[in-house]
């Protein structure tokens, strides 16, 4: 942060503390899920997110790697269909 600072190069700081916000709400989320056992509570706020990067192309492009979750262990997407029971959290 302090180079892009030192080059005043704005949008870059502004992209990266975005990148910020967006992993620290997500990191949050997945603590209540897992304080309250709710592992479903981060799966809707995680698609809640997906859909508003999605929705605001290209002006949320540097947030796209938030959009496309990690895949599941039995190889399916984290947003999919999926039977909680399979869920290792």
């Amino acid at each position: 942060m302090a180079q892009l600072v030192a080059e005043e190069d704005w949008p870059a700081l502004s992209n990266y503390c975005e990148r910020d916000v967006v992993a620290t709400y997500l990191a949050a989320k997945h603590w209540e899920g897992a304080q309250y056992g709710q592992p479903e509570a981060v799966l809707e706020a995680w698609a809640g997110l997906a859909g508003w990067i999605q929705s605001d192309q290209p002006a949320l492009e540097h947030l796209l790697p938030f959009a496309n979750p990690p895949r599941m262990h039995g190889g399916g997407d984290v947003l999919g269909d999926a039977d909680f029971l399979e869920i290792n959290w």
